[in-house]
């Protein structure tokens, strides 16, 4: 589970809940991590031997402080961490507690991406040479538009296109932005292309996915198409992370400016 589906099931199995009306930012940075640890001064056998945590450069000091409360004292205490400094969405992130034993695995095959995804999703990495072994695969579709607010429009002909000409199922599909500001207007009444939308946390089967490039991180499609809006390339890793959630087929859409820098032609 993520680690607040971790914090609500233990605070909830403790009989607490978090204030009402709380913002979400202040629930998901410092409220349901308290609660957590205050969880375990009234649960005795929920504690953990180990703990594998995926994304761990995403994670808050608080939240280091809540995990080392799920370890059984008596048991064996394992923790063991994933991390990915090209994937560093999240600005307010820390560095790994101090006495982490940090032991480099250099993953040298990309296993995911066809050749040409790969290539343009070297553009921005920033790390040792890693080879790609799948695949050449098609080309990267860029979609040109004059203004961002055209780029709902043609995302929606270009999904219309895939599943109906290309006979792509829904399921294979996400569809990225940058904000949920943009998915609301992406797909306002939960369809897209007279398809089913949902966030990557309710995918089901016969449902394209349509969520923020963030949410998404860490999971993957078959055909990923991106809202490239000029919020998606405010920062140098969330292009690193759309570009690379495609195995297959990427698509692209947006002004020739924001088309530019995912291209590499103009640094981010």
């Amino acid at each position: 589970m993520t680690f607040h589906e971790l914090c609500a099931t233990l605070t909830a199995r403790a009989s607490l809940a978090p204030p009402p009306g709380t913002p979400a930012e202040k629930l998901y940075d410092e409220v349901l991590p308290e609660l957590l640890m205050q969880a375990y001064e009234r649960l005795n056998d929920d504690r953990y031997d180990a703990l594998i945590i995926d994304e761990g450069q995403d994670f808050l000091p608080l939240w280091w402080t809540a995990v080392q409360e799920c370890l059984d004292p008596d048991g064996l205490g394992l923790l063991r961490i994933f991390y990915d400094d090209n994937q560093r969405v999240y600005t307010s992130a820390s560095d790994l507690p101090q006495e982490t034993a940090l032991i480099p695995i250099r993953l040298s095959l990309n296993l995911r991406n066809t050749r040409r995804i790969h290539e343009l999703v070297r553009q921005h990495y920033t790390g040792h040479e890693i080879e790609a072994v799948g695949p050449e695969g098609v080309e990267v579709r860029w979609i040109r538009t004059s203004t961002p607010g055209q780029i709902p429009e043609r995302i929606s002909d270009c999904v219309t296109r895939l599943c109906s000409l290309e006979h792509v199922p829904p399921d294979h599909i996400a569809v990225l932005a940058a904000t949920t500001a943009e998915t609301d207007i992406i797909a306002p009444n939960g369809r897209l292309a007279g398809h089913p939308a949902t966030t990557c946390t309710d995918a089901s089967e016969g449902c394209l996915v349509l969520d923020t490039i963030r949410r998404f991180k860490g999971l993957e499609r078959p055909v990923v198409v991106i809202a490239a809006s000029p919020e998606s390339v405010i920062s140098d890793e969330l292009p690193y992370v759309a570009l690379s959630r495609a195995r297959t087929h990427l698509v692209i859409a947006g002004t020739d400016s924001v088309l530019d820098r995912l291209r590499g032609a103009i640094p981010t």
